[in-house]
């Protein structure tokens, strides 16, 4: 059995959103999670982690009261804990801005859009992509291995997806439909892997505009592939094609409705009399 945990990262002046995570045996995930708590348990001790809190100065969130560079040597031994498994990366990002024009629609509502073309948010798409980058490289290894995935929690989106998702599996090639398990939720504030995958999303989006000194996300590079991947969906180009026909649609089933109802007041006044 195969894993998957993938968490986002976003940075908005630079429009990027990441969808990045780690791929590895369900074995190899166990003995991970004790070495990774064995790290987060070495004094000065921390009860959880994020990239974010460690690389604030202060710390802050769990980090909270130690100094940068206490802070800064735990980012490094828990580093060296996901270099010291056998696991491989994926990572697919997009523009925000790109990806929703192309949803954009002057007629119809967000939710009138969403309700005939079903995955309209950037992030689905993401989840998506990885999903098919994960598939792809199994596939490639020659390993037929159930893989599940597990996101960290998205309240509403990530519902929406793995209902999707479930209902596609068995459009599939069957060499897909036989690897391809459940899209599961997870939360990073109680999951081992998912912190694993908060660094990786982090240290890619971090990489943006930045000059960060300790780039930390280069030795996770460096220890393991890491594979990447836009995340706009086929045919992408052709998604405003298909708003501006919906928009058309709507405008089409409005007349009628009117006509409608005129017919039905002409019925309606000829009965009167």
């Amino acid at each position: 059995m195969i894993r998957a945990y993938f968490d986002e990262s976003a940075k908005q002046r630079q429009d990027i959103f990441v969808l990045a995570g780690w791929v590895g045996s369900n074995e190899m995930w166990e003995r991970f999670t004790l070495d990774w708590r064995s790290v987060l348990a070495e004094a000065p001790s921390v009860a959880t982690v994020r990239h974010t809190d460690a690389k604030t100065d202060p710390p802050k969130g769990a980090f909270e009261g130690l100094s940068k560079s206490d802070a800064d040597q735990k980012l490094r031994r828990l580093i060296d804990v996901i270099c010291s498994h056998e696991m491989y990366g994926v990572a697919v990002g997009l523009r925000p801005s790109t990806f929703d024009k192309a949803f954009a629609s002057t007629v119809l509502g967000k939710k009138q859009v969403t309700k005939r073309l079903k995955l309209t948010h950037h992030y689905q798409s993401c989840v998506l992509a990885a999903s098919a980058a994960v598939f792809q490289l199994q596939r490639e290894a020659g390993d037929t291995s159930r893989v599940d995935f597990v996101m960290d929690e998205q309240t509403g989106l990530l519902r929406a997806i793995s209902e999707e998702y479930a209902k596609w599996k068995h459009r599939f090639p069957p060499a897909v439909q036989a690897i391809a398990g459940d899209i599961l939720e997870g939360s990073d504030s109680d999951s081992e892997p998912l912190q694993a995958a908060d660094f990786l999303a982090g240290g890619i989006t971090r990489g943006f505009g930045t000059n960060d000194a300790e780039d930390y996300y280069a030795r996770l590079r460096t220890c393991h592939r890491v594979a990447f991947t836009q995340a706009y969906p086929p045919y992408f180009e052709e998604i405003p094609g298909m708003v501006r026909e919906l928009e058309l649609m709507e405008s089409i089933l409005r007349k009628a409705k009117r006509l409608e109802h005129w017919i039905e007041d002409r019925q309606s006044s000829k009965t009167e009399r």
